[in-house]
């Protein structure tokens, strides 16, 4: 690899920064344009941007600088000028070590600027199938997001043809689950099942639990896209995973609760507990417990989502490693904090022997409270926080502090009570808000 001279590369990147900068506020002026509107021959801001990206001699940053430059081409109308620098880059990026990622980065800036054709190109030259197909759909999308739907089906049928090439069930599966994304934005409902299925069929021949999971959550999250609530949940009944199950279930349910079928999201998260019971990590078990009563709290099931947590806080008691143990504790002390236990995540705070690790959970908590409009209770669990770590705590956390004691106290709340707060930046933030 070519090193470049260290005095040139300072100069070099803020030219071709300041070049870039240019170019794209230049090409989001006329992004609206339609493609046919004529264009000039060259635009003198991009032209000198791609002459100061070629410059560089390693191959994948002069890529990635010529690929900005034709996305900005592309978002001009320039579709031909567009073109032959996004082949360039391709070109450049082939040799060097990450030219897959580097192509697939070109073939989606193609898709984004309009330069469709030229992602059909990319999609042939990119060393993996499965780059392909994502180029290919993202370029599908974008042209039924332009109204293009005969271009979009023509691109999609494309992605067909390579995903029908696949022989491996787990790329061949997240292939098909991609491509029913393109079918669903189309209406095309019976190819949109069909892209459906046969995922799911191939994820089942995916060997690993974990591997098996994450490919059928992914075609459970796509039925739940195209309001199949039935085929989502039978699907995410065949994930072998509690810790996807779970998260999938949660989804789910969700879902199902925004439709007013609440009951039934409540039966898909009865499901998952079962799993999670059946798991022998007290570590898993506190985690998916507390998304398991976040979720009952957001369909509207508080006694379900209570009892749920406190299977969380019993699975922390059997955690062995103690830095395992005060994760679990600080994940639960957030979802008692969701669901209304304020109590209950003081007690667990209390629990934490570090007096600086459990002002930080006070911290977090009062922040938490803050974003929940419960102020008084976000000013309490200030109060207990040491006023170092409330100082440490970082300009986003301590404004959200500052406002939640301006709105517990009152906008007349008098000068001196502020004065009496330890922490200067907190003070501060209190003026401020």
């Amino acid at each position: 690899m070519t090193r470049r001279s260290p005095r040139f590369r300072p100069w070099f990147a803020t030219a071709l920064g300041a070049l870039l900068v240019a170019a794209w506020c230049w090409s989001s002026v006329f992004a609206a344009q339609p493609p046919e509107a004529d264009s000039p021959a060259d635009d003198p801001i991009l032209s000198a941007a791609h002459r100061t990206a070629r410059k560089f001699t390693d191959p994948y940053p002069r890529a990635r600088a010529i690929i900005s430059v034709a996305e900005a081409y592309g978002r001009l109308g320039m579709r031909e000028r567009g073109r032959e620098l996004m082949m360039e880059a391709v070109a450049a990026a082939l040799e060097s070590e990450a030219a897959g990622h580097t192509v697939l980065q070109a073939g989606e800036a193609a898709a984004r600027s309009g330069l469709y054709q030229t992602a059909w190109e990319i999609a042939e030259a990119v060393p993996s199938q499965s780059y392909a197909i994502h180029i290919l759909c993202q370029t599908a999308n974008a042209q039924l997001e332009d109204g293009d739907r005969e271009g979009a089906v023509a691109t999609a049928q494309r992605a067909r043809a390579k995903a029908e090439a696949i022989r491996e069930p787990e790329p061949a599966s997240t292939a098909w689950a991609r491509l029913a994304t393109v079918y669903l934005a189309a209406g095309m409902e019976t190819e949109l099942d069909e892209a459906q299925r046969t995922a799911t069929d191939l994820a089942l021949q995916v060997e690993g639990d974990l591997r098996r999971s994450l490919l059928l959550g992914t075609v459970a999250e796509a039925y739940l896209q195209a309001d199949r609530w039935a085929e989502a949940v039978e699907v995410m009944g065949l994930i072998p995973s509690a810790d996807v199950k779970s998260a999938t279930a949660t989804d789910v349910a969700l879902a199902l609760a925004d439709q007013g079928r609440t009951e039934e999201g409540a039966d898909v998260l009865r499901s998952a507990s079962r799993d999670v019971a059946s798991l022998a990590d007290p570590y898993r078990q506190a985690v998916m417990w507390t998304r398991l009563g976040e979720a009952y709290w957001k369909i509207g099931r508080p006694t379900s989502a209570s009892a749920t947590l406190k299977k969380a806080q019993d699975a922390i008691r059997s955690i062995a490693d103690p830095l395992s143990a005060a994760a679990a504790r600080d994940m639960v002390i957030d979802g008692c904090i969701t669901i209304g236990e304020t109590d209950t995540a003081e007690r667990l705070i209390g629990g934490t022997k570090d007096r600086r690790q459990r002002s930080e959970q006070y911290v977090r908590v009062a922040v938490s409270l803050a974003g929940y409009q419960r102020y008084a209770e976000a000013v309490r669990a200030t109060e207990r926080a040491s006023h170092e770590i409330v100082t440490l705590a970082g300009a986003g956390k301590l404004k959200a502090l500052g406002e939640a004691h301006r709105l517990a106290w009152g906008p007349d709340a008098p000068n001196k009570r502020i004065k009496r707060l330890k922490s200067d930046q907190l003070r501060d933030a209190v003026w401020a808000s």
